[in-house]
C-alpha cells in the first residue's frame, strides 16, 4: 500500500517548517511576534500561568463534541486551547500518480500540501489574535459531531472604553485633524493611567481610517504634522494610524466579518500579549506541543487520504492594554 506517512513525520514537518518562508499576517505579527510565541507541553495551560504574563485572569466557556464539557458552559481554573483542524482530500486517482512519482518529487508535492495546510491554520490564529486583542474576548465558532456549530469563548476581560461626545466624533460638521490628534492623545494618557505605558499602535476601522484621509484632503495647512507614509498608515502628531479593513469567513453564519468595527479605533500598548500552542491530539506527534502536525488518513467510500493538519493556538492578552472609541456618528 502507497504509505505518506515517512514524508509527514514530526522531524520532517519541522524541518520543512524551519526551512519555510515566513508567514505574514497583520495582527499577529505586530502583537504576537514570534519573541512571544511559545509550545507549552501540558494538555491545559493553568490560567495563572497566563496571568503570570499578561496579568488578566481569563474565563472560559466551551461546549463541543470534541471538547469533554459536551456544550455545557462551564468557568476554570485551565484553558484547553482550541483544536484547529484542517484537511486536504487525495482521491484514489491522486495517489495513483503519487506512486510512479520520484522521491523527490514526493518532498516537494509534500511540502507544497504543508505549506497550504499551514496558511490556512495561521488564517484562523489571526483571527483568534485580532479577536482577543481588540475585544479583550476569544469567541470563534465549533463544529461539533452533530453538525451544528457552538462557541468557543475565552474571556480576558473588557478592554478600556474611551467614549465620545457627538461633537468628538471624526464625522461631525465641524470635526478637523485636531480633533483626531486629541483623542488619541487622550486614548494613549487612558492606556498610560492603566499602567500600561511605552510604545502604542492604533487601529482604525475601514469608515473610520477613511474619515481621516478625507479630513487630510480637506485640511489647507494642517497644524499638526501629518503624513501618509508609503505603507498606506497614517503619521499624526507623533501617532501612527494603520488601516484595519480585513475580514474573515465565519463558517457557523457563512458570512464575512471585520475584524474591527468599521466606525471604531483601538490603541493598543505593545508588549502586553502571549501566544501559546498546545500539545497535538496525536500519538505519531508523541503528544508534543508545536505550531502544526500533519498526518494522512485512509478513508473509505470513496477511496483516498485526507491530510490533516492540527494546531493548537492559544493568544492571551492583558485586556486594560487596550482602549476602544467609536469615532463616527
Amino acid at each position: 500500500m502507497f504509505d505518506l506517512k515517512p514524508y509527514f513525520t514530526a522531524a520532517r514537518i519541522a524541518r520543512r517548517f524551519e526551512a519555510a518562508p515566513p508567514l505574514t499576517t497583520t495582527v499577529m505579527d505586530l502583537l504576537f511576534p514570534a519573541d512571544v510565541r511559545a509550545n507549552y507541553e501540558s494538555p491545559v495551560i493553568p490560567v495563572s500561568d497566563i496571568k503570570q504574563v499578561v496579568g488578566a485572569v481569563p474565563v472560559v466557556r466551551r461546549g463541543s463534541a470534541s471538547i469533554p464539557l459536551r456544550g455545557e458552559d462551564t468557568e476554570t481554573s485551565y484553558i484547553e486551547p482550541l483544536p484547529v483542524r484542517i484537511h486536504d482530500e487525495l482521491s484514489a486517482v491522486d495517489l495513483n500518480n503519487l506512486k510512479i512519482a520520484s522521491p523527490t518529487t514526493l518532498e516537494q508535492w509534500s511540502n507544497r500540501k504543508q505549506l497550504a495546510l499551514r496558511r490556512a491554520a495561521r488564517l484562523t490564529s489571526e483571527v483568534l489574535c485580532a479577536q482577543a486583542a481588540f475585544d479583550g474576548r476569544i469567541a470563534y465558532p465549533l463544529l461539533q459531531s452533530n453538525g451544528s456549530f457552538t462557541t468557543y469563548q475565552v474571556d480576558y476581560g473588557a478592554p478600556l472604553d474611551h467614549a465620545l461626545a457627538a461633537a468628538e466624533k471624526w464625522d461631525h460638521a465641524d470635526a478637523s485633524l485636531m480633533i483626531v490628534y486629541e483623542l488619541l492623545e487622550d486614548m494613549a494618557t487612558d492606556l498610560d493611567k492603566a499602567g500600561y505605558g511605552g510604545s502604542k499602535i492604533t487601529f482604525a476601522g475601514r469608515l473610520a481610517f477613511s474619515t481621516v484621509l478625507k479630513l487630510i484632503e480637506a485640511t489647507d495647512k494642517p497644524k499638526i504634522p501629518v503624513l501618509v507614509e508609503k505603507d498606506g498608515s497614517i503619521s499624526l502628531g507623533g501617532h501612527t494610524i494603520r488601516k484595519m479593513a480585513e475580514t474573515y469567513y465565519d463558517p457557523s453564519t457563512k458570512t464575512t466579518k471585520p475584524k474591527l468595527a468599521d466606525k471604531e479605533v483601538r490603541m493598543i500598548a505593545t508588549g502586553n500579549t502571549a501566544f501559546f500552542y498546545g500539545p497535538v491530539d496525536d500519538l505519531d506527534a508523541n503528544l508534543h506541543a508545536m505550531p502544526m502536525f500533519i498526518k494522512p488518513i485512509k478513508r473509505d467510500n470513496p477511496s483516498g487520504i485526507l491530510l490533516v493538519g492540527e494546531s493548537k493556538p492559544l493568544p492571551a492578552v492583558a485586556p486594560e492594554a487596550t482602549v476602544k472609541a467609536t469615532v463616527l456618528a
